[in-house]
């Protein structure tokens, strides 16, 4: 199974057009929400089974915190699911390749 996993912070135009292009190569999906004020957040949960959504996690803190920190938390989260994970930021385009 493949695991992408995806750090967005409002991204929800994105997410609408890169989210179903993104299900063609990914069997299910962790983001990491970086406090969106956009709705991105509602958009995910909202949609959670139709692109198969395993987690979002929410930046659990206000203000500054190290960005490895945040990243290894989604890897963490996302190998629960699988030792094959795509990472992308939410404005790649994913082809297959």
């Amino acid at each position: 199974m493949i695991v992408q996993i995806v750090m967005l912070k409002n991204e929800l135009i994105l997410l609408e057009q890169l989210l179903p292009i993104w299900k063609e190569y990914a069997d299910g999906f962790v983001f990491y929400d970086d406090n969106s004020t956009d709705g991105s957040y509602e958009f995910l949960k909202k949609n959670k089974k139709k692109y198969n959504i395993f987690e979002i996690i929410k930046n659990p803190k206000k203000g500054i915190q190290y960005e490895t920190d945040s990243r290894q938390l989604l890897f963490n989260t996302a190998l629960k699911y699988s030792n094959n994970i795509i990472c992308l930021d939410a404005d790649e385009y994913l082809d297959g390749e």
